[in-house]
């Protein structure tokens, strides 16, 4: 069992969900404390497995730390739990198995759909299988122990309830057929996406495939300018280093624009409206942020797809974790309100 889902949420200003602040050393001390000693003594709870965490990849080597520095104090903490949203890289893991390599980390939660404009499952939309694949095998690769779903599938005859994100799963259930409600196999390689099956979706995406060229400029004549439209939306603040003025965030980039050649008539394609190709195959922006020390972000992930609508225009979604310079000034805590700036420029 975890201490607490996503404990660090608690101190994001406005947080949209219920949320209660715990810090690494108050898990460890809770554990120790109250938590342990309350389920040792029923023979129902006393061989369950306590896991602190339970939040972000990001923070987990920061939490490893802070945990296990006491190995007196850390013996009630099992395991870590780490989520998949903030898309940061997975050698942390590895660094935190690394502090106390006798206990486990558990991938304990991951959810496509998770972002509120994505709020809607998506039938052939075999990207978040993709993207499940490429969490699953790179979390093994860290030391962890096993990855959990948010929820493994959702009847397509009935609405689904209320929960914390309305979030998508990756199977449909049909009361009349065996199975998810995928339509195509898809075979990869390094070069190519081969989709089995002549569906309208497999028709079209072949055709967008043959009029795709990464490296050409989207527009019919060279004097056009593209206009890149960007939304930012802050997932978390993952640390706030007070003595040296630096915070580290967590967010995520919606991005859009036109491209003049991928249009296709909607008539001829059963009424297909929107499709998902592989981010490789268009043209994308570069973009910078300027008071990032890392200054340009990282490359796109190989294995992403793009939105792309029958009129041309393409939508992405870019999650970084960032590290800048940003004047903190608590003299007001805990009243204090900081403002960081980050000023993004795409080319």
């Amino acid at each position: 069992m975890t201490i607490e889902n996503e404990p660090g949420a608690g101190a994001v200003p406005f947080y949209g969900w219920q949320a209660m602040y715990f810090s690494d050393k108050m898990q460890r001390d809770f554990a120790l404390n109250l938590l342990s000693p309350i389920l040792k003594e029923s023979n129902i709870t006393n061989k369950l497995k306590i896991i602190g965490h339970d939040d972000q990849r990001s923070g987990i080597y920061k939490s490893a730390k802070k945990i296990y520095e006491d190995p007196q104090k850390s013996i009630a903490i099992d395991g870590l739990g780490t989520h998949w949203y903030s898309h940061t890289d997975y050698e942390v893991l590895s660094k935190a198995h690394n502090i106390q390599p006798d206990k486990f980390i558990l991938a304990t939660e991951a959810c496509n759909g998770y972002l509120p404009w994505e709020h809607k499952p998506l039938l052939g939309a075999w990207f978040r299988g993709q993207a499940y694949g490429h969490d699953i095998l790179n979390n093994l690769k860290n030391w962890v122990i096993g990855w959990i779903d948010w929820n493994l599938s959702f009847s397509a005859a009935k609405k689904r309830g209320q929960s914390r994100k309305q979030s998508s799963t990756d199977f449909g259930i049909n009361n009349w057929k065996k199975g998810g409600g995928h339509q195509n196999e898809i075979i990869e390689n390094d070069n190519n996406l081969l989709l089995i099956a002549d569906d309208p979706n497999s028709r079209l995406n072949e055709r967008l495939r043959s009029l795709t060229r990464p490296l050409r400029r989207p527009v019919k004549h060279s004097h056009d300018t593209i206009e890149v439209h960007v939304r930012c939306s802050l997932y978390q603040i993952v640390d706030l280093d007070q003595r040296n003025n630096l915070a580290t965030l967590s967010a995520y980039f919606d991005v859009h624009w036109e491209d003049a050649f991928l249009n296709w008539n909607v008539s001829e394609f059963d009424g297909i409206t929107t499709t998902f190709i592989p981010l490789r195959w268009v043209w994308r922006p570069e973009f910078y942020l300027y008071h990032s020390i890392q200054g340009r972000t990282p490359e796109y992930d190989p294995s992403a797809m793009a939105e792309l609508h029958n009129d041309g225009q393409v939508r992405l979604f870019v999650p970084i974790t960032s590290r800048a310079l940003c004047p903190i000034n608590v003299k007001h805590f805990p009243y204090d309100m900081q403002n960081c700036t980050f000023l993004v420029s795409f080319i």
